[in-house]
């Protein structure tokens, strides 16, 4: 057993992670080895002033930590924003209504899409049009949601009115019979503006598209505030 090998051991004690296997060399060698032995009450002292020195604080940042915070808080929207924000999520709800009565409950519920529309064919028809609602919806509570919903509902609209138009050109169906998916096309529509006006309005962590340190729950707002506050009178301490 080497001193450098028996003074890992007693530190690693100290620690409480001496090895169990070793812990009989280690006493042997200890037993005669007296700069070893010094070298362990020296250890003893050191690490006993330590654990009962009076912890020092480091400075009081408070200040700079919320002042950070808050310079990280999205700027409040306009009172004009504000209005018209209001105005289509009034828009989103009429088209959720109208969804309900036009589609939901005629085709879905009752399983009557149409003159002739099978009842199967109908309650798919109500409930693609039910998941089409839910994501109005969503936009609607949730204005940053909008940006993810938004190429379904535009596909899934855009496409509706395609094949409304071929297939009324091809005698399949008439305009009037397929006017209702105007419904689904304004809520399209309604979705792409809120996309438009959820901009800006991320919570930190998510401006620019980018992921910041700390990401949106409060917690890591102020830590990441506090890593970019300036750091001064910190010491390290070895």
């Amino acid at each position: 057993m080497t001193h450098e090998r028996a003074r890992a051991e007693l530190s690693a004690r100290l620690d409480g992670e001496q090895s169990a296997e070793l812990a009989k060399p280690v006493a042997e060698h200890l037993a005669t080895c007296h700069p070893c032995q010094q070298w362990q009450r020296a250890a003893d002292t050191l690490t006993t002033q330590v654990r009962r020195a009076p912890s020092q604080g480091g400075p009081d940042r408070t200040a700079e930590i919320l002042a950070a915070v808050l310079a990280d808080k999205p700027p409040r929207p306009s009172r004009t924003r504000r209005r018209f924000l209001f105005q289509v999520r009034a828009g989103l709800a009429a088209v959720t209504a109208a969804q309900f009565a036009v589609f939901i409950l005629p085709a879905l519920i009752l399983g009557h899409a149409g003159d002739g529309a099978p009842v199967h064919a109908s309650h798919e028809l109500g409930a693609f049009e039910l998941a089409m609602t839910v994501g109005f919806v969503a936009a609607a509570f949730r204005p940053s949601l909008a940006r993810g919903i938004l190429p379904l509902v535009g596909v899934a609209a855009g496409t509706l009115i395609i094949l409304a138009v071929v297939d009324s050109a091809l005698g399949y169906t008439t305009l009037s019979n397929e006017a209702p998916h105007l419904v689904t096309l304004a809520g399209a529509l309604l979705v792409f503006l809120m996309a438009r006006l959820s901009r800006g309005t991320e919570g930190p962590g998510q401006r620019g598209g980018q992921p910041r340190p700390g990401g949106n729950w409060p917690g890591g707002q102020i830590v990441s505030a506090a890593a970019r506050a300036p750091r001064q009178g910190w010491r390290h301490v070895e």
